[in-house]
């Protein structure tokens, strides 16, 4: 596999060629986007592993937006049982992707980990307990302004931003596992390789997602406060926004995955499952 150094405008290339793609089949990608939240909503609540096994999963059902992007690309009809296409089990792609999983969740909780045992536990502590209203007793001095100290404050962005980089490392290796045959440390290492030569273009592409999404999820939610729709009610309005936006987040990922190997003429492998 050789990956492309890409310019930095390149990442507004793949929202902007992501909202185009996701136009064509806009309300079947917002469904396969609620069917996988409801899933992973179903697997986090499993006492004490939930989240670890919704992690393991996590690069199947990435690769599976993958599947869903093409099909838009290639006017195939979206349909929710894409879901499970990035766990085939032709060629032994299914146990891959659960190997990449493993070693995508290991690297989630070793950040985790670090975090906790640089803050004692303490954010964890209050999580759990509700007691951010007590959080200045972390300074040893009164901080009424401040429900959570600014330290821990730092600490939360620092662990924020190590976990985007994890994310940045396995950006490309699901699909490289399962339409190109890696074996899953290989496809971690071209990832690393890949996300390295891209990197200002990635910076771009999630600076401008997360703009686009903070402006239109503020946009709506002022005007629904102004013309006095309760708070309550507002989830209804923004949900499907929401999903919508995660929509886009995958079809210019699929853009991004195209442009950093070079397969915009040529297209992904024809790689298939049943849909």
């Amino acid at each position: 596999m050789q990956a492309l150094s890409l310019p930095a405008s390149a990442g507004l290339h793949w929202v902007r060629d992501g909202f185009a793609l996701l136009r064509k089949q806009l309300f079947p990608m917002m469904t396969l986007v609620l069917v996988r939240i409801f899933a992973w909503l179903f697997v986090g609540a499993i006492p004490y592993i939930g989240v670890l096994i919704a992690l393991v999963l996590d690069p199947g059902l990435s690769a599976a937006f993958m599947y869903a992007s093409r099909d838009v690309e290639e006017q195939r009809l979206v349909m929710p049982t894409r879901l499970v296409s990035g766990f085939q089990r032709e060629g032994g792609v299914a146990q891959r992707m659960l190997l990449l999983g493993l070693a995508y969740a290991t690297a989630m909780c070793a950040v985790a980990l670090f975090f906790a045992i640089i803050d004692g536990g303490e954010f964890s502590r209050m999580m759990t307990t509700g007691d951010l209203a007590n959080a200045d007793a972390v300074q040893g001095a009164a901080s009424p302004d401040l429900a959570i100290p600014a330290s821990m404050q730092m600490l939360m962005l620092g662990s924020v931003l190590v976990a985007m980089l994890v994310v940045a490392a396995f950006w490309f290796a699901p699909v490289l596992v399962a339409w190109h045959g890696v074996t899953p440390m290989k496809a971690v290492f071209f990832s690393v390789v890949a996300a390295w030569r891209c990197r200002g273009a990635l910076l771009v592409f999630a600076l401008a997602m997360f703009f686009i999404t903070l402006l239109t999820q503020a946009s709506v939610a002022i005007v629904l406060t102004l013309i006095g729709v309760p708070i309550e009610l507002q989830v209804f309005v923004l949900l499907p926004l929401t999903t919508a936006q995660f929509a886009l987040f995958y079809c210019a990922a699929y853009m991004s995955y195209l442009d950093a190997f070079g397969l915009r003429e040529s297209g992904p492998p024809r790689v298939d499952t049943t849909a």
